[in-house]
């Protein structure tokens, strides 16, 4: 585009000179019009890719002496957008909480590729082993996992961060609408959490560690708007767990079957959570703000319940707190015992309740007040007894 040299190199340079300058380096001009001149790059010129590529040899030969000198330059204060940013801080929490980023191939056989989605093919592949691009993340996570059990390193947290493609149709792809391009990050927990030594036994990650790991790093992104779900779709796990936004997941992952493992020569438990940092990325995060530090004391009450054995604590939390106010700050669940001793089909919830004010001491009168309308509410709805009373 012919306007485009002009935005690009600040000056105006003349169509004719421009025409006769790509003449002259072999780079044929098919045709042009007053806006475009159409471009035949030689085979010897594998360095000239896109337009920019033709602009700057316009530059090189015209002359860069001839770059005007400008005595004032204006610039926008306009807040730029990172790209990059949100990927780099996922990286750097993963990081902190001791992760080790991978790095795997993107292209694979179509027998893998179709393992986990419709796979695009690439017209030019360079080997059989190489000739679809990836439809996971999972694949490649799983051969680096395979790679390092056969070297001994059996305890491993790894992370990755890559694009995967997806046909959306069965038919040849004919443009941009017949397959998506998606940006994932997947974890991957596998062996012992800790080992035989002298101070500990050994133990090893389950599907708890997953998920602490997934609710820390999403903390530290800030971002609390995720819903939890125990329903994940597909074949890939024995069980595991969805983070929601707006009923639309996110993410997912679990424990992978045994079955899949053992296509890649693993033989221990592997854990996998993926997210789609492509819709992770348009969820707005809770901005932080600084807390500062409480002034006035904290006032502590305990309270035990024996109650049946299908009350849910979220329900028993729910019913405090609307019987509260908000000096109430804190619910902690801290104890829960089950025997015969309480009655058939019983057992007993021990609750802390943390009261404070950020500006002045609370009374013993309204603490006691709101304490004991808070136990009162959970006695009435769950049918519940005060134990030891």
């Amino acid at each position: 585009r012919f306007s485009r040299i002009e935005k690009i190199l600040g000056y105006v340079v003349p169509k004719e000179q421009v025409s006769i300058i790509l003449n002259k380096l072999g780079l044929t001009v098919i045709s042009e019009n007053e806006e475009v001149f159409l471009v035949k790059v030689p085979p010897f010129r594998p360095d000239i890719e896109r337009e920019i590529d033709l602009i700057e040899e316009v530059a090189r030969i015209y002359g860069y002496d001839k770059i005007p000198e400008i005595s004032k330059i204006n610039v926008t204060l306009e807040p730029r957008v990172d790209q990059s940013e949100f990927v780099e801080n996922a990286k750097q929490a993963l990081l902190a909480l001791g992760f080790n980023e991978i790095v795997t191939n993107s292209l694979m056989t179509d027998t893998i590729a179709d393992k986990f989605g419709k796979s695009v093919s690439i017209l030019n592949p360079q080997s059989s082993t190489m000739s679809h691009l990836r439809t996971s993340l999972l694949p490649g996570a799983l051969m680096s996992v395979s790679k390092n059990i056969n070297v001994k390193e059996k305890d491993l947290l790894m992370f990755e961060v890559g694009k995967v493609f997806n046909r959306l149709t069965d038919n040849e792809i004919n443009n941009f609408d017949d397959f998506v391009e998606t940006e994932e990050l997947s974890l991957i927990v596998t062996g012992n959490r800790t080992t035989d030594e002298w101070y500990s036994n050994e133990s090893v990650y389950d599907i708890y560690d997953l998920k602490g790991f997934v609710t820390e790093f999403l903390r530290k992104l800030n971002i609390t708007a995720l819903n939890e779900s125990s329903d994940i779709s597909g074949d890939l796990y024995d069980f595991g767990f969805a983070k929601t936004f707006k009923k639309k997941v996110i993410a997912q992952g679990g424990k992978l079957k045994n079955k899949l493992l053992k296509d890649f020569d693993i033989a221990q438990d592997v854990y996998v959570f993926t997210f789609n940092i492509t819709e992770l990325k348009e969820i707005r995060a809770k901005e932080r703000r600084f807390s500062e530090l409480l002034k006035y004391p904290k006032v502590v009450r305990d309270a035990a319940f024996i109650l049946d054995k299908n009350v849910l604590n979220s329900d028993i939390e729910l019913v405090i707190r609307k019987a509260c106010s908000k000096l109430l700050k804190n619910i902690k669940l801290f104890d829960i015992f089950e025997s015969d001793s309480l009655g058939k089909g019983k057992k007993s919830m021990a609750y802390q309740l943390e009261f404070f004010h950020e500006e002045r001491t609370l009374t013993e009168e309204e603490v006691d007040k709101e304490f004991w309308t808070a136990i009162e509410k959970v006695k009435e709805k769950f049918n519940a007894q005060l134990r030891g009373k």
